[in-house]
Parts: structure tokens; C-alpha cells; sequence
């Protein structure tokens, strides 16, 4: 209905300026569009450079490679999860927290796993790295690395990289390494003694001797022992048998008993012998950690 008074002239005209008005404020937004879309895909939030924080045996070629990110790539078009996913696909990295750093940089902090023991086939020329859960962080042939024990608080002992920004992977040796991880069969014959399988595989976890053995040792690594462990000796029916820097031997008994009381009792003994050094017996019984046991001294040549 046209308004009383209006000419069909006029209101044409209207509709045409209404038309027109529509059309410049719909190219103006499909040119500011355009002009941000422009600017977002433009050189300025190309990723150029990553930080990498915290990672200890990881170097940071490698981190970049399994952040999986191509070189160009825009930072809109980073998914920070699918990055750390990525990441914590690796079997030394527990956690990984990814976030942008505007305007084309990125942050990877990375919480690795410990090597707290390696494991040594004995029978031939292999080599696995576990956790303390006995999860293999790494594997190989040849002659096995000694990676630096990690120090208390979640740090590195002197001669190895510092936890955030470190340099890449720290090798010890002697009483700063980890400790070596065998498997011994004292009778070949009987078939209780047999090496449990074991897919020598990153990622994979050892048989249950083996994982429990990876456990002690991160509990005397943790109790930072007087003397440090230089060998563990898994034995058929959970025996475990530790060697100190020192050489003297424990009789740790089954290794699938909850191993703090067992440590709190070396670690007691130990104090004990440092004060009294002629007294440093060959082995140390803690079998039963309320009534350990000592050897006769070294020097006499006790063992058993």
C-alpha cells in the first residue's frame, strides 16, 4: 500500500537509495574481510621460531620434528593439543603443554620420562632403557649408553643438562650413570630360569621381573643412597640382588614386596658403615628389613 500522499516515484526512489546503501555497506565488509584475511595469512604470523623448555635426553631437533609442524605454517593454524599429542606419542615424553607466542612463535614444555635403569641382554648385544615403571624409552645394539641419574626435585646431576632449556641428551659414567640392569639364570637347565620375553621396542613395557627390578631402582635412586647403585640382578622367583659403587652386594629378596621399608633399612646400614669403616661388610642382607643382616667384613673375602 503506498502512504497517502507519497508518489510511486518517490518511493522507487527510496528503494534504490536503500539498495545502494546496502550495497556499499556489503562491499565495505567483504573488504575488511578480505583485507583481514590478507593480513592473517600474511608473512608477520608465519611460525618462525619454537621455545622448547624442559627437555633433558630429547634434543630440540627432535622435539621440532615430532611437533610435526611444516615449515610456513600460519600460528592461527596450530592446534596446540594435536601438537602435544603428537609429542607425548614418544615414549620419553610423560607430558607436553603446547600454547601460542604471539605473534609467530610457539611454546613446548615438556615433562620427560627418567631413565632409571638399562637393561642388558646378556646372551647378546642389546640394550633397553626403562622407566621406573619398566616402560623401554629407548633400545638398541651394541654397547649400552649410561645416561646421568637424575638428581632430586626432578633435576640432573652435575655433567648433565639443566631441566629447563637444557641441551640436549647428558651422558654420566661411573657413580653419576644409571644403574645396569641384568637378567641371571643360575640354572641353565631348569625351565623356571628362562629370560622372560622381551620386545626390545620403545615404547613397550619389559616382563613383570624385569618392570619390578626398574622399580627398585628408582626408589634407591630416589632415597639418594650413600653409595650409588652400579647393577641390579633379577633372578627367577622376583630374587633381586643389588651391587653398590663400592662393591658391596645386597640381598634384596623379592622384588614385589613394597620396596620403602627395604630402603629405609640400606639406607640406615649404610650410615652405619660409613662411620666405621673397617667395618664395611661384603654384602648387605635386607631381606627382611626389620633384622638386616651384615657379611663378614671385605677384607676377609666374605661373601654369600
Amino acid at each position: 500500500m503506498v502512504p497517502e500522499g507519497t508518489s510511486r516515484w518517490a518511493l522507487e526512489v527510496r528503494r534504490r537509495r536503500l539498495r545502494a546503501r546496502r550495497l556499499v555497506a556489503g562491499a565495505g565488509v567483504a573488504a575488511l574481510l578480505l583485507g583481514l584475511y590478507l593480513f592473517m595469512s600474511s608473512p608477520y604470523f608465519v611460525l618462525d621460531h619454537l621455545r622448547i623448555r624442559g627437555y633433558q635426553r630429547l634434543d630440540p631437533a627432535t622435539v621440532r620434528e615430532l611437533a610435526g609442524i611444516p615449515p610456513g605454517t600460519l600460528i592461527w593454524r596450530v592446534d596446540p593439543n594435536a601438537v602435544a599429542r603428537r609429542l607425548e606419542a614418544h615414549p620419553r615424553v610423560a607430558g607436553a603443554v603446547v600454547r601460542r607466542e604471539w605473534p609467530r612463535g610457539l611454546v613446548i614444555e615438556l615433562r620427560e620420562r627418567a631413565t632409571v635403569a638399562v637393561l642388558v641382554d646378556r646372551d647378546g648385544p642389546r640394550w633397553a632403557e626403562l622407566d621406573a615403571q619398566g616402560r623401554i624409552l629407548a633400545s638398541g645394539r651394541g654397547e649400552p649408553p649410561r645416561p646421568a641419574a637424575p638428581a632430586a626435585g626432578g633435576g640432573w646431576r652435575a655433567g648433565a643438562p639443566p631441566t629447563e632449556g637444557g641441551d640436549g641428551a647428558g651422558a654420566g659414567d661411573g657413580a653419576d650413570a644409571v644403574p645396569v640392569l641384568v637378567w641371571d639364570a643360575p640354572s641353565a637347565g631348569d625351565a623356571r630360569s628362562a629370560v622372560p620375553p622381551i620386545a626390545w621396542e620403545p615404547g613397550r613395557f619389559v616382563p613383570d621381573p624385569l618392570a619390578r627390578a626398574a622399580a627398585v631402582a628408582a626408589a634407591l635412586e630416589a632415597a639418594r643412597l650413600p653409595e650409588p647403585v652400579v647393577r641390579l640382578v633379577a633372578r627367577p622367583g622376583g630374587l633381586l640382588e643389588v651391587q653398590l659403587v663400592s662393591g658391596i652386594r645386597v640381598h634384596w629378596g623379592r622384588s614385589d614386596v613394597a620396596p620403602s621399608a627395604k630402603v629405609r633399612a640400606l639406607t640406615a646400614v649404610l650410615a652405619a658403615v660409613d662411620r666405621d669403616a673397617a667395618a664395611r661388610p661384603a654384602y648387605i642382607d635386607v631381606t627382611d628389613p626389620d633384622r638386616p643382616v651384615l657379611g663378614p667384613p671385605a677384607r676377609e673375602g666374605g661373601g654369600g
